[in-house]
């Protein structure tokens, strides 16, 4: 796991459980989505 997701991690880990819910199922959403691509994700972050 990269150190960036650890800290996402760490910061949700802090919220309301029912927070932490939403979150899991948004995160979860986006990575079963057909439009989901790590390339784009990669080459868009690379450049922030």
């Amino acid at each position: 796991m990269t150190q960036l997701l650890k800290q996402a991690f760490a910061e949700a880990s802090k919220l309301s459980e029912q927070a932490q819910d939403t979150i899991a199922k948004m995160l979860l959403a986006e990575l079963a989505s057909d439009k989901y691509s790590c390339e784009n994700y990669t080459s868009t972050s690379a450049n922030s």
